[in-house]
């Protein structure tokens, strides 16, 4: 049989089966359960960072939780519920009453059906989970600072080069956390404040090193994966929570954490995205909100 555009139209999927075709089902079918019209996704740690961008996705239609990963069972049965009770809310967001656990994110990547990875975990493991998901031929959307060092970045560029993945960093403050800085680069770039000859940037201290005392752990709490490739410490609940940031094993503190919005910033409002620092210098700092200034115009 002739197969023409018409006969293509009228014969719809039963029909193209008969010609010995391959069924094919157009997603307006199916709507919004269509699968070209969701984004699989899994996500690696659900700390008070994670647990935003949980509760931003939940909302959307476009994507599926179908695994979450995180080293505090306690923490991990919370999400699964949280995930499962936001499909019985509404089938068509993003819950899932069967999203799956995992403790391990190497477990996880080897989902076939995992299209992408939200990596919220603290600033040490993001490189490793990032180049091991495009390893995986996993989109990635990562947390700032997108590493822990300047090495680990570049490893992670050419991972998601090498193995042609979509990567993001968080850079919410151009968009909708902090407030109008969209309208405040626009203003530098157009020229409406004049001629800009250096920006002061306050970022927040460098982080120390980790002196914290030993704690007892618990029991669903996973320390030597938290750790992964750091030195070996003893659990401590400040480290199991929120606040790591201060400590140069797993952050670079405030100058990092902040830093990564409001250099970024900067970058944007001289519009030099594509370029980098010309000298990098240190100085002694005893108030509480260090202060890197002289940011040249010609970065």
């Amino acid at each position: 049989m002739k197969l023409t555009r018409r006969t293509l139209l009228r014969s719809g999927a039963t029909g193209l089966a008969a010609l010995g075709f391959p069924t094919v089902v157009p997603s307006f079918v199916l709507g919004a359960e269509a699968p070209s019209n969701r984004i699989h996704i899994g996500q690696v740690g659900f700390g008070w960072i994670g647990g935003s961008h949980l509760d931003t996705l939940l909302n959307r239609k476009d994507v599926r939780y179908i695994a979450a990963c995180d080293v505090n069972g306690r923490k991990l049965a919370e999400v699964r519920q949280k995930i499962a009770a936001k499909h019985a809310e509404d089938p068509a967001k993003a819950g899932n009453p069967n999203c799956a656990p995992y403790g391990d994110f190497r477990e996880m990547l080897a989902c076939d059906d995992l299209d992408a990875v939200v990596v919220a975990t603290p600033d040490h493991w993001h490189a490793l989970i990032s180049i091991c998901a495009a390893q995986a031929g996993k989109d990635i959307y990562c947390e700032k600072p997108m590493t822990l060092t300047i090495h680990e970045a570049r490893a992670v560029v050419d991972a998601v080069r090498r193995y042609n993945r979509v990567f993001q960093t968080g850079s919410q403050q151009r968009s909708n956390v902090f407030g109008p800085f969209r309208r405040g680069a626009e203003l530098v770039r157009n020229g409406r404040i004049g001629t800009v000859r250096s920006i002061d940037v306050s970022t927040g201290d460098p982080p120390i090193p980790c002196d914290l005392p030993a704690e007892p752990q618990p029991a669903d709490f996973d320390w030597n994966m938290w750790l992964g490739q750091t030195p070996s410490r003893p659990y401590h609940s400040k480290l199991a929570s929120i606040n790591w940031r201060p400590y140069r094993e797993y952050c670079g503190g405030g100058f990092a954490d902040m830093g990564a919005h409001h250099f970024d910033i900067a970058q944007w409002a001289l519009g030099t995205d594509d370029s980098g620092p010309v000298r990098c210098t240190r100085r002694k700092v005893t108030n509480v909100d260090a202060s890197v200034s002289s940011m040249p115009t010609a970065l």
